[in-house]
């Protein structure tokens, strides 16, 4: 009995200490000049996303738009995950081209897109990305551009604007 009470008062003061800990590193963070979203001990950053939930996107691109960097570092519950944001032109090209197979996208990000994604180019990495990738480009190189824009044409010239010239021409010679 001893011994389980000692164990709940050691549990509950490493708790209250871990939360210290954190609380303490969110109100030194907050302190700091940077236009991130504050970051609590227990509930992260929900404060904010629940405020800003009708214009995240306007609100994201506000907190870039006013760091030097162009990056945001978000903390999220109990700090034990990062999210890093970033609007930077040199870091984005960085990411998509010059080291895109350094950065993987992970498990945590195939566990919840693979049933509405597959092993499609958006959901692989590696050797299966690179061959989509390749196939995937021909669709998008100029002479299929080409092709595909002058059938759209075409349809709309045959479908649409020629017959509605060819009323206007009428309705104009019968005036």
């Amino acid at each position: 009995m001893m011994l389980e009470l000692s164990f709940l008062i050691l549990f509950l003061t490493s708790i209250s200490v871990l939360i210290f800990i954190c609380f303490f590193r969110s109100t030194s963070h907050s302190q700091s000049k940077t236009p991130c979203p504050e970051s609590y001990p227990i509930i992260g950053i929900l404060p904010g996303l629940l405020r800003n939930r009708h214009r995240f996107h306007d609100w994201v691109a506000n907190m870039l738009s006013k760091t030097p960097s162009s990056i945001l570092q978000v903390n999220n519950f109990l700090n034990l995950s990062h999210i890093i944001c970033t609007a930077n032109l040199v870091n984005v090209e960085h990411l998509l081209v010059t080291n895109f197979s350094n950065y993987i996208k992970g498990y945590r990000y195939l566990d919840y897109l693979q049933e509405l994604l597959g092993h499609g180019i958006f959901n692989v990495d590696g050797h299966l990305w690179t061959v989509q990738r390749k196939i995937a480009s021909h669709e998008f190189n100029t002479k299929s551009r080409k092709h595909f824009l002058s059938d759209i044409v075409k349809s709309e010239l045959s479908k649409s604007l020629m017959p509605d010239l060819l009323e206007i021409k009428q309705l104009t010679a019968n005036v």
